[in-house]
């Protein structure tokens, strides 16, 4: 009777104990930090362009007003992967770290695929703005942000993927060391 109570006074003891700190300061919590708030300017980036591109060229039923169509359903996917990225970052350190590795995988494919796409479409280059292309000819005096564009484009995949192999790194290297089952980003 004595062992029971005992286990009972354990378990409430163990139930009544403050849950772990979210925040743990160390390097690992500002390496993430800083990536996610580097991911999370990058998204900022993309949606700034592709809204004023929106602004100037209108929405997905004028697709003659875009260089082919092809370039404006390969926009609509970035702007709509810059959104989940902005929600992704923001909600990280509430996330668990696999469900989060799984976002970030999503985010970098993603954004893989949306820069290859741009860079075969975009006839520009970082230094020059002159094409032959006549459909892109209209639009050599915004080429500039084109090219941004992409450029930010290849930036968020390179950041998402090496938040994605960190976190995967730092799921399967110190799963053993754990005492939780459910592991956050910026804590316990």
């Amino acid at each position: 009777m004595a062992d029971d109570k005992d286990a009972f006074a354990e378990q409430q003891a163990q139930m009544n104990a403050p849950p772990p700190p979210k925040w743990r300061p160390s390097l690992r919590s500002f390496a993430y930090a800083l990536g996610l708030f580097l991911l999370f300017g990058i998204a900022c980036g993309q949606l700034g362009i592709w809204s004023w591109a929106l602004q100037k060229y209108g929405n997905i039923r004028r697709v003659e007003d875009y260089p082919n169509a092809e370039t404006m359903q390969t926009g609509n996917m970035l702007f709509a992967t810059s959104l989940i990225t902005i929600l992704v970052t923001l909600g990280a350190p509430f996330l668990p770290l696999l469900f989060l590795a799984f976002l970030l995988f999503a985010v970098f494919v993603m954004n893989i695929v949306g820069a290859g796409i741009l860079t075969h479409q975009i006839p520009f280059e970082a230094g020059s703005c002159s094409t032959s292309n006549a459909n892109w000819a209209r639009f050599l005096p915004d080429c500039k942000k084109w090219v941004a564009y992409e450029a930010l484009a290849w930036t968020a995949f390179a950041l998402a993927f090496v938040l994605f192999c960190a976190v995967l790194a730092d799921v399967f290297a110190f799963a053993k060391k754990r005492q939780h089952k459910r592991h956050y980003l910026l804590g316990a």
